[in-house]
């Protein structure tokens, strides 16, 4: 018989780096900034990749060895393509070796697919504790012009799932899963691609998947489920009112985990983060959800029962740890321009 298993902490990490939207829109002369909702969004540091601030929120949690039994590390932009970044922030956090460690991929829902795994792990009794990592860096992989480039941010979130102490106990899980090109990057391209405006606007991938997973957890959960706060994926700053608008759920259950408008799309980052804040404040008992959206496509659902309130303010931390850059600044520090790896010289 499985255990009962949750969340037991949360802790979040964003690049202090900001650049403002209007500031993209003026270099390409476009006029979309507005329609995204995001007023700035993270600027990842030079030195830094998705491990580093996966460390940072890591260490936030003040792991001690021998404690964690498995690391689940859910990211689509990895430095490496076949290394461990699970393995490595091990040791960064002094986890290692004695441990399962490994990376999860699913676009932009790896983070909240590293958690079902890492839930099923713990109920399955193979540890008591588990790390997940839910972490981004897709300003790195924004192509000049895009209008990605003006949403793309960076952000890691750790969470601890465990059996005992729980701030929030899981209750079920609806997903869905099919192939669908509307965002993929291929080995040895250096920008993200998607299917552009027409397939995001007909809902073929976001909202009929998402969608679909709602409605399983709902199946689960029994039709009378009601719910006092839902986390959704944020790739802008409207996402959220047009999740509930298709899924007919009141705005203001959403309302309470906006990160985009200013920090940008967070990726495999963002739904987690947006779970963090839905989880601070909330009473003993509430039920509170969690819907994710990764492109190829899929979407995980889940939902929560609050056994104690988590506190939030790794995020609002990282909010206000801020310093605008222009836009020269912030594409030499993510290197989108790059040199030739080895350029001609007099002897050569």
């Amino acid at each position: 018989m499985s255990r009962p298993a949750g969340i037991i902490d949360m802790c979040f990490a964003a690049p202090a780096g900001r650049l403002a939207t209007k500031d993209v829109e003026a270099i390409w002369q476009s006029a979309s900034a507005a329609r995204t909702g995001v007023r700035e969004r993270t600027v990842l540091d030079a030195d830094a990749d998705v491990i580093t601030l996966a460390a940072e929120a890591g260490r936030g949690l003040g792991l001690l060895p021998g404690t964690v039994g498995a690391v689940f590390f859910g990211t689509q932009t990895s430095p490496y393509l076949s290394r461990s970044a699970a393995a490595i922030l091990a040791d960064m956090l002094g986890l290692a070796p004695e441990i399962f460690a490994t990376d999860v991929q699913f676009s932009t829902k790896s983070g909240t697919a590293a958690l079902a795994q890492a839930i099923a792990w713990v109920k399955a009794g193979l540890s008591d504790r588990a790390l997940v990592i839910g972490a981004d860096a897709l300003c790195l992989h924004a192509a000049p012009g895009d209008p990605l480039e003006m949403t793309a941010g960076a952000g890691a979130v750790c969470a601890l799932v465990g059996t005992g102490n729980v701030a929030a106990r899981f209750e079920a899980l609806g997903s869905t899963a099919s192939d669908l090109a509307d965002g993929f990057r291929l080995q040895g391209d250096d920008y993200l691609r998607t299917g552009g405006a027409g397939l995001a606007g007909s809902g073929l991938g976001d909202m009929r998947h998402m969608g679909g997973a709602w409605t399983a957890l709902g199946d689960r959960l029994g039709g009378d489920a009601r719910f006092d706060a839902i986390a959704v994926q944020q790739p802008d700053g409207r996402a959220a009112e047009r999740v509930a608008k298709a899924l007919k759920i009141d705005p203001a259950l959403v309302s309470g985990g906006a990160v985009a408008p200013l920090l940008g799309d967070l990726g495999s980052a963002s739904p987690l983060a947006a779970l963090l804040l839905s989880l601070e404040g909330r009473q003993v008992g509430e039920r509170v959800g969690l819907l994710s959206y990764g492109a190829g496509a899929g979407s995980d659902a889940m939902s929560f029962i609050v056994e104690r309130p988590l506190d939030a303010g790794s995020v609002r931390r990282a909010i206000a740890r801020r310093r605008l850059m222009d836009y020269a600044t912030a594409v030499r520090r993510e290197g989108r321009y790059r040199m030739h790896q080895h350029p001609l010289g007099v002897f050569e």
